[in-house]
């Protein structure tokens, strides 16, 4: 099902009780929460997960909250400046989703928004809850802060950056896909429409009034009604009205209960409640008076244990299905925690009652504040400025003695019916903050700026437990080491930018990454796995980063996990590692795998045949190409090149292509021209869509074959390389723009290279590809061209134009320079 998230509109912000009710349904995406959306909460607060949510992945804080009037002004604000865009491919139609959008919002009822991103990120996040909800709280509240900044200065560039889209598919990739409400019907209510399963609405055309018939036109209700709602989703019967007042009618067509009630609600744990001449009552699942309309405006539903809320004249209790009352009904306030599975009643500022969700008492104290951390776990009460913890037994859990009280990590079940859980906390007095068990036991000190678990890494004896025995610790200088909770002490020291768990092939460890030493593998006890220090893991060459130690732990484990060696990069030489610990160079372990095969070329004779520097009597393609690149990486271009031209004997199509470059630029060997023409006719007579061997061999054609040069030959070349989107060649691309541009090989189309010099400027996420910098500048030139143009004719608004798209263009190929 994916890594989902969900919008919502909602009746109201979270007031610290249960979720708000939500009104409709906005939309939703996979994997990612959409840039728009992130506009949306730039100004919101983290609440409860819908129970819906809660029930595949419990989490206390799931929900994102913004007020809506906020939330659509700066969400059609960036919109329209994005409009404006210089560089948008079709801004007429952006501009017209952009109004499809505001008014699909405008029908939409609430008056907040509800994002849902419980399970993305109990699925792909790290750390607590709370933490995750606030970091992205963060994020959003920044990025519309430096957005507002780039409006003003009318910076698009920044605002692309800040929002991760490129205006040759804003609309896809800012996320108007994941709106639900502009592609659904308003799904009104008319007559002949099914009410439930069978029976259908009809008017009499004389009365105007409605009543129900079955598809052959039986009439099983006849035309009485002022109204007839349908069966709700959930709900065992439908509303019939009849002058301002409301009755019951079953899935069969029959009538429960003549219109005589003011008000329904929803049917929920078998209860509805209702109001008659201005008093509130509840009717059971067969549509029958269970408790007599004696109550006033206030009252609840009931909760799945069978309690609900009353109003009287004298305050609020509590009572059960028969009407019994379980409490006195002279509280000042009373609400259902539905996180906490607890009411909290109030007597007055000095006194609140805690009770269990069916009623029985629970805690009672001077709560400024009451709230849980994990649903259904201990309660936190804040006791004038400090925060402590109740037990579900009635005993005290942490003392209120503490600044700040958050979760860390909730705790799998043990089997004792006890929601366990780990909590951060700022005692009183402290230097930082600390870890402590839902009994109090402290696993942390209180003497760090930030902590997380590392679940995977237990030692044996703690797995009955449960409970995490490392955390990692943050000092002052945002370092960060490895806490062992059983000893007491630090097992790796806060010198290290990042700690990451590893576990693979049976075996627990850590990947760390130290700024003066590189990347290093360790037990958990903090002594090395292998003694050497590596310069990145994984094929890519990142950044140490957060994502670098992820996508280098996935590769690690991956490969260890399959038997197979890790990649790692030490000395300025590629490695490979294994899971005992042992290593060789790849030039070795290649050279070794070329010994195994049959000889590509088995004497000398036959390998001049297939190129001059094909080396003779060694085999496997793959790894011919491998050792060229080893060689490549090293600096050897001359190595580098006889076994590149190995490989591409043994027909490795990357090897031809490379191979081909050696021999086009001198790289390694002498120049040869046409020795590169054979080898990129071969390779795209193996494989007609490798664009890259296309575009070399178009320029081949173009200008470097002296008296075979083919112009229109290169032409088609370049667009069979070019493709017609943005994962095509962006090389390709700009030089068949200059080919519409300029004539070469067939006809001019201005319009046409404009089209392919915008389109080569497009950087494509998850790619190498980043934008040509030589289409950029080309594309500012053909603008600034044709601004001059429609000035000489006259046509000022074209000239406008193109003069503002030239700029932009401009400053892409400035920052494409740095």
């Amino acid at each position: 099902m994916g890594n989902r998230v969900f919008l919502y509109t909602v009746d109201k912000l979270p007031d610290g009780g249960a979720a708000p009710a939500i009104e409709a349904a906005i939309g939703e995406a996979n994997n990612f929460v959409p840039p728009l959306w992130k506009v949306l909460f730039s100004a919101a607060m983290h609440g409860p997960s819908q129970d819906a949510q809660q029930v595949f992945l419990p989490s206390v804080c799931g929900g994102i909250y913004a007020d809506r009037v906020l939330a659509e002004q700066r969400l059609f604000r960036l919109l329209d400046f994005v409009a404006a865009h210089p560089g948008l491919a079709e801004p007429d139609d952006f501009a017209a989703q952009v109004d499809q959008l505001r008014a699909a919002l405008a029908a939409a009822g609430g008056t907040a928004y509800y994002g849902e991103l419980n399970e993305l990120f109990w699925l792909t996040g790290t750390g607590s809850p709370e933490a995750m909800m606030d970091d992205f709280v963060r994020d959003c509240a920044a990025r519309w802060e430096h957005a507002c900044a780039a409006i003003e200065e009318d910076d698009h560039r920044a605002v692309e950056k800040l929002y991760d889209f490129t205006p040759h598919d804003a609309a896809d990739e800012l996320g108007f896909g994941c709106w639900l409400v502009a592609q659904e019907d308003d799904g009104g209510w008319d007559a002949d429409d099914e009410a439930c399963e069978g029976l259908y609405v009809f008017e009499d055309e004389e009365t105007g009034l409605y009543g129900l018939r079955r598809a052959d036109g039986t009439v099983v209700l006849p035309a009485y009604y002022d109204e007839i709602d349908p069966i709700g989703y959930g709900q065992p019967f439908g509303i019939l009205e009849r002058h301002d007042k409301l009755g019951l009618y079953d899935r069969d067509g029959k009538e429960i209960m003549a219109p005589r009630l003011d008000d329904l609600y929803d049917w929920r744990e078998g209860h509805a409640l209702f109001e008659q001449d201005g008093k509130f009552g509840y009717l059971d699942a067969r549509g029958r008076v269970a408790i007599a309309a004696r109550f006033l405006d206030g009252c609840s539903d009931f909760n799945a244990a069978g309690v609900a809320k009353v109003a009287t004249a004298e305050g609020f209790g509590l009572i059960d299905r028969t009407g019994k009352p379980l409490t006195a009904t002279t509280y000042k306030k009373a609400e259902y925690l539905e996180d906490l599975a607890a009411w909290r009643l109030k007597h007055g500022p000095k006194r609140v009652d805690l009770l269990c969700a069916d009623g029985t008492p629970w805690i009672s104290g001077p709560f400024k504040e009451v709230r849980c951390l994990v649903d259904g776990g201990d309660a936190v009460v804040r006791i004038d400025k400090s925060y402590g913890t109740f037990r579900r037994n009635g005993q005290p859990g942490l003392p209120a003695i503490h600044n700040e009280l958050e979760l860390l990590c909730q705790l799998d079940d043990d089997g004792s019916g006890t929601v366990r859980a780990i909590y951060l906390v700022v005692p009183q007095g402290a230097q930082g903050v600390g870890a402590t068990l839902y009994d109090g036991t402290v696993l942390v000190p209180p003497q760090f700026e930030a902590i997380d678990v590392l679940q995977e890494l237990r030692p044996s004896e703690d797995a009955s437990s449960g409970v995490p025995a490392l955390f990692v610790v943050d000092a002052r200088d945002g370092r960060k080491g490895l806490w062992d909770a059983r000893a007491q002490q630090l097992v790796l020291p806060c010198e290290y930018r990042f700690i990451w768990s590893l576990a693979a092939a049976g075996r627990a460890l850590l990947l760390m990454y130290r700024d003066d030493q590189g990347w290093g593998i360790a037990h958990p006890d903090g002594t090395p796995f292998v003694p050497q220090r590596y310069e990145r893991f994984s094929a890519q060459a990142r950044q140490p980063d957060l994502m670098a130690g992820v996508l280098a732990a996935s590769d690690i484990e991956q490969a260890w996990s399959a038997g197979k060696a890790a990649y790692a990069w030490r000395d300025g030489q590629a490695w490979r590692l294994y899971a005992d610990g042992s290593e060789v160079t790849e030039l070795a372990y290649q050279l070794e795998q070329t010994r195994k095969a049959p000889a590509i070329a088995a004497d000398a004779a036959a390998a001049a045949r297939l190129g001059p520097h094909v080396i003779a009597g060694v085999g496997d393609a793959l790894a011919c190409a491998a050792l060229g690149e080893a060689y490549a990486a090293a600096g050897d271009a001359a190595e580098a090149c006889r076994w590149y031209a190995t490989a591409a004997a043994g027909g490795q199509l990357e090897a031809q292509y490379l191979y081909a470059r050696y021999l086009l630029d001198g790289t390694g060997c002498p120049a040869d021209p046409d020795a590169a023409r054979r080898q990129l006719e071969q390779a795209l007579d193996d494989y007609p869509d490798y664009r890259d061997a296309a575009n070399l061999l178009a320029q081949l054609y173009e200008r470097e074959l002296g008296d075979a040069c083919d112009p229109v030959r290169a032409r088609a070349l370049y667009e069979q390389a070019a493709g017609d989107d943005r994962y095509g060649s962006d090389e390709a691309q700009y030089h068949l723009g200059r080919c519409w541009r300029d004539g070469i090989g067939g006809p001019v189309d201005r319009s046409e290279a404009l089209r392919l010099f915008e389109l080569a400027t497009v950087a494509t996420p998850g790619t190498r590809r980043r934008g040509h910098a030589a289409a950029c500048d080309a594309a500012a030139g053909l603008h600034r061209q044709l601004a001059q143009e429609a000035k000489s004719a006259g046509k000022g608004k074209a000239a406008q134009h193109h003069s503002k798209r030239a700029m932009y263009f401009s400053e892409l190929l400035r920052e494409l320079g740095e």
